[in-house]
């Protein structure tokens, strides 16, 4: 879909438009990642399962843009990992699977940042778009035969792609190169520097990719919170 890359090139110049404007303050920000899939096939059932949370982080920067009083957009730009993981144990075999899927996110939030003590309340909302650039895929197999254990692990890069036909040898499938959604964030900042949010996120696009050119009815979409610290210089 030829709308998607066309938002962000247009976010992406709004973004360094504000670069040189006196009410924007450069920040950076940085912190640990919490993300799952919401699975479904065209039924309505999971496909994977029971997914969990997977652990990761994000780094980038951020730009403050004051609009009005107390009342800022905030767009960053960052690299943050996302994907999920499988654990399935039983008493003679075992297996947990690990999928690390690497983006470049960027984010625009609206944010309402009124006094309170000697900071900031942070309260913010709006949408993010991602591309994907890669992972890492692992794969953990134990069972128990006649008294043997026996492993089969393997690994590989992950690769994104709107289509499985497209699939390069040696590499995993994750899932559609662009994504979107939209988030929240609540946190404080200490004099007007250094601040600490929480944030939750919610895909909206469906990244299950296509099989030779015939979308699939199975669903797929990021999903996740993280914990931030940033600092505006």
């Amino acid at each position: 879909m030829r709308l998607r890359p066309f938002l962000l090139v247009l976010m992406l110049t709004s973004f360094l438009g504000i670069f040189g404007s006196a009410k924007a303050q450069l920040g950076v920000r940085a912190g640990f990642n919490a993300y799952n899939v919401i699975s479904r096939d065209g039924n309505g059932n999971e496909l994977y399962g029971d997914p969990k949370l997977n652990p990761g982080f994000h780094v980038g920067v951020t730009y403050d843009y004051l609009i009005a009083n107390n009342f800022y957009v905030q767009p960053a730009v960052l690299f943050s990992t996302k994907g999920y993981r499988i654990k399935n144990v039983g008493e003679t075999a075992s297996f947990e699977s690990y999928m690390n899927p690497y983006y470049i996110e960027m984010p625009v939030n609206i944010l309402y940042a009124p006094r309170l003590g000697k900071g900031r309340l942070l309260l913010g909302a709006g949408p993010y778009i991602a591309y994907g650039i890669g992972g890492r895929g692992q794969n953990y197999d134990k069972k128990i035969e006649e008294g043997v254990v026996v492993r089969n692990d393997q690994s590989a890069n992950l690769q994104f792609l709107d289509d499985v036909a497209d699939l390069k040898e040696g590499k995993w499938a994750y899932g559609k190169t662009w994504d979107y959604g939209v988030q929240i964030l609540e946190g404080y900042e200490f004099n007007d520097r250094l601040s600490f949010q929480v944030n939750a996120q919610l895909g909206l696009a469906n990244i299950y990719p296509d099989n030779k050119g015939v979308t699939s009815t199975n669903k797929l979409r990021n999903i996740g919170f993280g914990l931030s610290v940033g600092y505006i210089f």
